[in-house]
């Protein structure tokens, strides 16, 4: 009776898993990618460092792609470190805010894929380490968005999603986290036996102030000194800190998938941090130093960027990883050299030779200082290999756009002149100059374009005139505006400002 009795439970229990597995496999093929794209749609990234066959892959946060206003190049840190590969196929994924719990789940999905990775860069960012990233009012949405990218059963994801059983709290309750490090957390700091926490030390800050040379208290360094201390002061330790677990299991998953692995350690800005003493600059090298020699024991490279970018090169006031071009250019070259180990032979140093800021060509060959790369297409070409392609996904085509203040001192028209190609007579599209800054109100000049050659290139040239307003703008762009749904091509545009 007890054998019987023990032979129907298993029976349902098999039966129970057989559903469990159908039920899963209905899913996948029926509301799965519908699901996918809703709650990840960074998912598509992961698909296209397959599709496009990338050997490289950068993987970071916003570092990766912001810019300053005034930089001439705005590409990413990504592209630049290609610029030193040129036979070498890279791509990036990249969204704000990341740590390295997403970027896990991201390289977990991508090597799901039929891909051909054999090198993966992953930012590295110190401030991550501590409690005021890793409890940021953010963290909800994050893993929100990376549910469904777990490795594990879709339905499962699903039912996790649904019945929000992942780390859901509110701003207030996260604060709550933090400050409750910031209160409890004993800092120990390389050859100081005092004893302090991040409240007490801010509060000394508050107290008694960063001090001009003349004894008075310098606000704006004060306000800076108790910023950095509130981002930087924490010891991260190995056995406990969630991010180091991460970081530990993107290792695993490289070895697993024979990728080599860089970590790109990032720049901070050095010159403010050290407002707040040099205290807090020995707990800094000390959280780095950690780093460096736990995973270069593992075999991977640790490129050390920490003081890689002067101050003058952050382009922002409080504490975050944006550069202008010249520090994503030094960022950049190090991890460049880096590679080396790896690709020896396709090194190569580049050359970044602007053109004269009378005169702009872009032939579409190459991913170049103009925005809306992403329009270059194989589909059509007038010259080489590619075009750039607007439709109604992509109205914009590529674009330069660049700094006024650079330009000459008097200008008073712009001459463009390209090869486009209509797909369709219906094809409604026009050449454009967009102007905007904080002392000149939003402005956009359109020039319409007849389609009057369909399926052939042609060559076109128009005159844009501008106003006494223009040299009170920051920022030009000119570029080709796509208003219907027919694909419109241009090629080898040239640019004049007379």
């Amino acid at each position: 009776m007890q054998k019987s009795a023990l032979h129907i439970i298993a029976v349902k229990i098999v039966v129970f898993m057989l559903m469990l597995i159908f039920l899963n496999h209905l899913y996948s093929v029926t509301f799965y990618e519908k699901d996918l794209q809703q709650n990840s749609p960074i998912i598509n990234k992961c698909r296209r460092i397959a599709d496009d066959k990338c050997k490289i892959l950068y993987v970071g946060e916003s570092s990766n792609t912001s810019y300053y206003l005034y930089d001439i190049d705005k590409r990413s840190i990504c592209n630049f470190i290609s610029d030193y590969y040129p036979t070498l196929r890279f791509g990036d994924i990249s969204h704000d805010s990341y740590h390295a719990g997403m970027y896990y789940d991201v390289l977990t999905q991508c090597a799901k894929t039929d891909n051909n990775i054999e090198t993966v860069i992953v930012t590295m960012n110190l401030r991550s380490f501590g409690p005021r990233w890793i409890y940021s009012d953010m963290e909800t949405y994050l893993q929100h968005s990376s549910i469904m990218l777990k490795n594990l059963p879709p339905l499962l994801n699903r039912a996790v999603l649904s019945f929000k059983e992942y780390d859901i709290k509110t701003d207030e309750e996260r604060h709550i986290q933090i400050q409750k490090h910031w209160d409890n957390d004993i800092l120990y700091i390389d050859g100081c036996n005092d004893k302090i926490t991040a409240t007490e030390w801010d509060t000394m800050l508050l107290t008694n102030g960063v001090t001009n040379a003349n004894g008075s208290i310098n606000i704006e360094k004060t306000d800076l000194a108790r910023h950095y201390v509130k981002n930087f002061a924490f010891n991260i330790n190995p056995d406990t800190n969630p991010i180091i677990s991460y970081f530990d299991r993107i290792v695993l998953l490289a070895k697993r998938n024979n990728w080599n692995l860089i970590f790109n350690l990032m720049a901070e800005n050095i010159d403010e941090i050290q407002y707040a003493s040099d205290n807090l600059l020995t707990i800094i090298n000390s959280n780095k130093q950690l780093l460096i020699d736990r995973y270069n024991r593992n075999g991977i490279v640790v490129v050390d960027n920490l003081s890689a970018v002067s101050g003058d090169s952050f382009f922002e006031y409080w504490a975050t990883e944006h550069y202008t071009e010249i520090g994503r250019k030094s960022i950049a070259s190090n991890v460049a050299t880096a590679l080396k180990a790896f690709y020896p032979n396709q090194y190569s140093l580049p050359e970044y030779n602007y053109q004269s800021p009378n005169h702009f060509f872009n032939d579409c060959e190459y991913d170049s200082f103009w925005e809306q790369n992403q329009t270059l297409s194989v589909e059509e070409a007038f010259s080489g290999r590619q075009s750039s392609k607007t439709d109604d996904s992509e109205p914009f085509s590529i674009t330069l756009t660049y700094p006024v203040c650079q330009l000459p001192d008097s200008i008073s028209a712009i001459i463009v002149s390209e090869m486009i190609y209509f797909s369709d007579e219906n094809a409604t599209v026009s050449s454009a100059i967009e102007i905007s800054g904080e002392n000149v109100d939003y402005k956009l000049d359109l020039l319409n374009i007849p389609s009057d050659t369909i399926g052939k290139w042609h060559y076109i040239t128009h005159k844009l005139e501008i106003d006494s307003t223009f040299y009170n703008a920051d920022i030009i762009k000119v570029f080709l505006l796509n208003k219907g749904k027919a694909a419109v091509y241009i090629d080898d545009i040239a640019i004049d400002f007379q």
